[in-house]
């Protein structure tokens, strides 16, 4: 059994009105600390202001800004932005009393806000409250599997609860892991799915989808006006289908927005919270679960038929101390026909330190490259063939990605590591000019720091809106401690393959050193970069209701080896990785299989194609 992991995912609003209009009580407060009684009420003046710095921060920093045009994306972001503020000042044009009204108001700019950014189809582009709302769910979760959406997770404690209170109780035993979702309060499951597209962030349509699907069951915004929804299944073996009521239940936790709260209380949705208190007879008293088990698909678990199996954890801490303790590698292998395969999963690239749990003494605790350089030492040794799997790797750290290519690299060649590009901003050039990387100098080999401020410098002397594209590390040859794998290996991609992960898709590709077996991966091609007191950059408008994480840092495949700075006036785009997804050289995608067999078909395909002449 598992802990519930509940993704924090936005799902769709509309550029319309909220709530019913009713006359003001009193003289109407456009825009003062006194708006609202139950909470802070954000009138058009409010708004409008809010859409005024959120437009002035994408323009002045966003990376992607010209590229997103050129693209066709987003081919007037001011207009993108005054259009929106212009509609949101014709609404609510005098100030709702009734605070119901008001908290449906409040979030619905929200969900409009998160539209805008959403409008710019970048994974990494994301606007979220800066008081983050509850989170809603029904005790399932979703996936995309080809035409459907299946269930492939569930909360058996949450369904037997609903179970409880329903006219036939039985029907909700019938919702079993792989059963087809196929409609939700009578409307068809996948435009139900469409309806929420338009607020997710996402570089390529699949992802979009992935998480629209995903939101269906579990979201944090856009909350349905009934704290329930009628499902429609289609199961395996029945011949009817099955109708059930889900209600939706909300995770509270402390600091999140009091208008979500009112509205979630005022419309009676549940608390999860009282599910997790049990009781006992042994002890007659009530026992507090943190965590409701899961059953079903989890992505981090281990393969079906893996052999060997070794799990690694980071052990980084956060600001305050807490060790992180998520799952991060996994090596092991999977038999086939008495023949043996080396299977490498990576789940990020975030981590500098992994061990084999999360309190492990700091002599027991390796780099993040140490594990895989280890595995693939063993499989050089014995002379075997790799699966690298990178189906669900989030991205984090660039270097770590360019060590796991060292550690697989072939004996003798050279390859072209991954380029970087800048936009000359205002807050770019304080963050660079604040530090002492102008004092470094070459070393005698490529040095990033120094060509950083060297392309920054040319850039800013030339008036260009952004410098070259340079590349992030030297040519990139085999480790040292692995001393060349020349055995087979096949990589596996997913849109869910993210940001760095991207970039390790990339650095394969344009290696030409696995089989790529999937769809493609999510196509990002920008991500952050800080430094000094500009570490963490996240973007608040004046009142503080909205936060924004806004790229400044592009990236994406490099060139030839040998080459360290492309300085062609368009540089920076052409090599630029955002919207264009590496494409898998073999083609496969989730069957349901994947979900209830634990990987079956993915490891299936991966071992077909390393017995290929």
């Amino acid at each position: 059994m598992k802990s519930i992991i509940i993704p924090i995912l936005a799902v769709a609003g509309l550029f319309t009105s909220c709530g019913a209009q009713k006359a003001p009580k009193q003289a109407s407060r456009l825009a003062d600390e006194f708006s609202g009684d139950h909470f802070y009420y954000l009138t058009a003046e409010d708004r409008v202001k809010i859409l005024t710095d959120l437009r002035d921060m994408v323009l002045d920093n966003y990376v992607l800004l010209s590229i997103k045009s050129s693209l066709g994306i987003v081919t007037e972001p001011q207009t993108l932005f005054d259009d929106a503020m212009t509609r949101e000042s014709q609404i609510d044009a005098s100030s709702l009393t009734d605070p119901l009204d008001q908290a449906r108001s409040n979030l619905r700019f929200i969900e409009r806000a998160e539209i805008i950014i959403a409008s710019f189809k970048d994974t990494h582009f994301s606007g979220r409250p800066v008081v983050a709302a509850p989170q809603i769910l029904n005790g399932i979760t979703l996936a995309r599997v080809g035409a459907d959406v299946r269930v492939i997770a569930k909360i058996p404690q949450v369904i037997a609860y609903d179970a409880s209170h329903a006219a036939v109780p039985a029907d909700y035993a019938k919702i079993t892991l792989g059963s087809k979702v196929v409609s939700i309060d009578g409307q068809p499951v996948n435009d139900a799915a469409a309806a929420l597209r338009p607020l997710m962030s996402a570089s390529t349509p699949e992802f979009g989808d992935s998480r629209s699907v995903m939101a269906l069951a579990q979201r944090s915004v856009s909350y349905p006006e009934n704290s329930f929804a009628d499902w429609e299944f289609a199961v395996e073996g029945a011949q009817e289908h099955v109708l059930v009521r889900l209600p939706y239940f909300y995770a509270p936790a402390a600091d999140q927005r009091p208008d979500a709260l009112y509205f979630l209380k005022t419309k009676g949705f549940q608390k999860i919270d009282d599910l997790k208190l049990t009781w006992d007879d042994a002890t007659a008293s009530w026992n507090y679960s943190h965590a409701l088990p899961v059953e079903g698909y989890s992505s981090t678990e281990i393969p079906q038929g893996m052999v060997g199996a070794t799990t690694w954890v980071s052990v980084d801490k956060d600001k305050n101390g807490v060790v992180s303790g998520a799952t991060s590698m996994r090596t092991g292998y999977m038999m086939r026909s008495g023949k043996a395969y080396g299977v490498i999963q990576l789940f990020e690239f975030v981590s500098e330190k992994v061990a084999l749990k999360a309190d492990a003494p700091e002599a027991q605790q390796k780099a993040y490259k140490d594990p895989v350089v280890s595995f693939v030492k063993d499989l050089k040794a014995a002379g075997l063939p790799l699966i690298l799997d990178l189906r669900v790797n989030g991205g984090g750290n660039p270097l770590n990605s360019v060590s796991v290519l060292e550690a697989v690299a072939k004996t003798g060649e050279t390859y072209p590591p991954s380029v970087r590009a800048l936009r000359v901003t205002r807050i770019i050039r304080q963050m660079i000019e604040s530090g002492a990387l102008d004092q470094i100098p070459p070393v005698g080999h490529y040095d990033y720091d120094y060509t950083t401020v060297v392309e920054l410098r040319k850039a800013i002397a030339d008036h260009r809106e952004y410098t070259s594209a340079f590349t992030l590390t030297d040519d990139i040859k085999a480790s040292p401690d692995v001393g060349g794998y020349d055995q087979k290996m096949v990589a596996l991609v997913t849109p869910f393959c993210i940001s760095a992960c991207d970039g390790m898709s990339t650095l394969l590709n344009t290696a030409k050193r696995a089989t790529i077996i999937g769809t493609h991966t999510n196509g990002t091609g920008a991500g952050f970069i800080g430094s000094g007191p500009f570490e963490e950059l996240v973007w608040q408008d004046r009142y503080k209701v909205m936060n924004l994480r806004i790229p400044n840092r592009l990236f994406g495949p490099g060139g030839s080896v040998g080459t360290h700075v492309y300085d062609t006036p368009t540089a920076y785009a052409d090599m630029n990785s955002e919207n264009r997804p590496t494409v898998a050289d073999v083609t496969y995608d989730w069957a349901i299989g994947d979900y209830t067999g634990k990987g079956q078909g993915w490891y299936q395909k991966a071992m077909d194609t390393l017995d290929q002449p």
